[in-house]
């Protein structure tokens, strides 16, 4: 029972690994160069690089019953989970800053400009 215990929680791990380094990834690819630039952080090729290698590298080693990997174990899965831990913590906190925000239904206009709804207007 232990064991079977052992090896949900490792695949859980790992597959916690998997989102973690794709949620960075598809954060990077969706950032634009000038913003790393005024961040002064790495240039956003190096991190996507680093998280895609991060990302390959958690997806090969998810444990069975899915994958066929040994789990989050090793060396380079660790540093996988580093990686995909900084760019979220550090980078992309300080290239969000840099990007601009989007538009559309959210905030207090609600609309596509800074206009207030056609009932307030005279």
């Amino acid at each position: 029972m232990l064991a079977n215990l052992q090896t949900w929680v490792l695949l859980a791990l790992s597959l916690g690994a998997v989102v973690l380094t794709g949620w960075g990834l598809v954060d990077c690819l969706m950032r634009k160069q000038a913003a790393f630039d005024a961040a002064g952080k790495l240039a956003r090729r190096v991190w996507m690089i680093i998280l895609a290698a991060a990302v390959g590298v958690s997806i090969v080693s998810v444990p069975p019953p899915i994958g066929r990997g040994t789990g989050v174990g090793g060396i380079l899965s660790i540093a996988a989970i580093v990686a995909g831990a900084v760019y979220l913590t550090d980078v992309r906190t300080a290239v969000k800053r840099y990007s601009p925000r989007r538009r559309g239904g959210r905030g207090p206009g609600g609309g596509r400009d800074n206009r207030p709804p056609t009932a307030w207007r005279s």
